[in-house]
């Protein structure tokens, strides 16, 4: 018996167009599904980050949200995957560490070590003030990972 080499590429073909029709009806899933968390977000009191948000960024906008409250990097990591954010670094909270070790530095953030773990805060600095007054956190943290 002979392998009909015809009949394999009619349906190869076959199930290529219909897997080419599901990944098009897919990204226009995706698409519309982010333009509709985009539009209801501000109804609510989370900041959706989106797949191409920055991490230095995102991780400000998780402070942002909630100045008072004290965080640890694996709730920010936590809080980062439920706004959405695809962390595909090789080691997510080594990074997130890194840039809360530099926003501490220059005084945007603030320690303080609670049940024997250190978390951070928004700083009461003049730095901070000035950012949130002016609206100027985003470009803080585009200078932050500059350097």
């Amino acid at each position: 018996m002979a392998f009909d080499y015809d009949s394999w590429i009619t349906q190869a073909r076959e199930r290529l167009e219909l897997l080419y029709d599901q990944k098009n009806a897919i990204e226009n899933e995706i698409a519309a599904l982010e333009k509709g968390i985009e539009g209801f977000l501000p109804l609510t009191k989370h900041a959706w980050l989106g797949p191409t948000a920055g991490l230095t960024d995102s991780v400000m906008k998780v402070f942002n949200g909630q100045p008072h409250k004290y965080w640890g990097a694996v709730e920010i990591r936590n809080e980062l995957i439920n706004r959405g954010m695809s962390l595909d670094q090789r080691n997510p909270i080594a990074n997130i560490h890194q840039i809360l070790a530099r926003l501490h530095e220059r005084g945007v953030i603030e320690p303080r070590v609670i049940e024997g773990k250190t978390r951070y805060r928004w700083s009461a600095g003049p730095l901070t003030r000035a950012a949130k007054k002016y609206g100027a956190e985003m470009s803080l943290a585009n200078k932050l990972d500059k350097k």
